[in-house]
């Protein structure tokens, strides 16, 4: 059986998507605005900090290492030869190692700071 739409109701689907996707690129740019107009002020205010922590660059990395592994094991078990989560697993551990060098580099500024 197959579901045959007419012109009106394919029209009103794209309508519905493209008011969808207008949507989200408006709450994207204003999240984003607004987050921007956080920071200016807190600069001008003197409250920015130096060095933002990064732990979201923690768990980006920890997700993608995550699944770049959970795909390379998938890969395997399907019989693929290639390596599929090769890329991702790498880009997690990379994003890990980022993490651990800034903690450390603060850490050590923290040190001499107190010094």
């Amino acid at each position: 059986m197959v579901l045959q739409v007419g012109l009106v109701e394919s029209t009103l689907v794209l309508g519905f998507v493209f008011v969808v996707i207008l949507l989200a690129i408006g709450l994207s740019a204003l999240a984003i605005w607004v987050d921007h107009r956080k920071e200016m002020a807190l600069i001008e205010q003197g409250r920015y900090p130096e060095d933002p922590n990064p732990a979201w660059v923690l768990a980006a990395g920890f997700l993608l290492f995550g699944y770049g592994i959970g795909s390379a094991i998938n890969g395997f078990a399907a019989g693929a030869p290639g390596v599929q989560g090769a890329v991702p697993a790498f880009l997690g551990l990379a994003a890990l190692a980022y993490y651990f060098v800034r903690r450390r580099e603060g850490i050590e500024r923290a040190r001499s700071d107190g010094d």
